[in-house]
């Protein structure tokens, strides 16, 4: 009986380790969709020559003691940094999202900062993947992270 249940919870184990995988995965799936929509965002200034955008490394730390070798997206002005999106892990503890009319907490977030105003605003995921940031008008709560809501933030930010 003893051998079975140490069976029984070797396999849960199992099983909890492919589901951790399967959301680093996700994870990390979404975090280079975010990067890759951040580009497409900003492509004019790009390709205007006015800004240029690069992956740094970068070290993440979860509130659990895990830390993995990762990614952050520099924005740049003449080759000095303009602003960061950098992850802050998969659990963002603490954090209560209201979206849609459901109450989620966060998956996963990434601050955009300006580190020479000190400024800086979190995006945070949902479970679905999707990309919220707080709202700008006073009246949303969280909204849905597109061009129109990125390129705002930024100018907060830089402003």
């Amino acid at each position: 009986m003893q051998l079975d249940s140490l069976a029984q919870r070797i396999q849960e184990l199992s099983a909890k380790k492919t589901h951790v995988n399967g959301e680093f995965q996700r994870w990390v799936s979404d975090v280079d969709r975010l990067f890759k929509s951040a580009e497409e965002w900003l492509s004019a200034e790009i390709a205007a020559g006015q800004i240029g955008v690069h992956e740094q490394a970068e070290q993440v730390a979860e509130p659990t003691g895990d830390r993995y070798e990762f990614k952050k997206l520099a924005i740049q002005l003449n080759n000095d940094p303009l602003l960061l999106l950098v992850p802050r892990g998969m659990h963002a503890p603490g954090i209560i999202l209201k979206y849609n009319d459901r109450i989620m907490g966060a998956s996963g977030r990434v601050d955009m900062v300006n580190f020479a105003n000190r400024r800086w605003i979190g995006l945070y995921r949902t479970a679905d993947g999707i990309w919220l940031m707080p709202g700008s008008d006073g009246q949303s709560a969280w909204v849905p992270l597109d061009k129109d809501q990125f390129r705002s933030a930024m100018a907060r930010l830089l402003g």
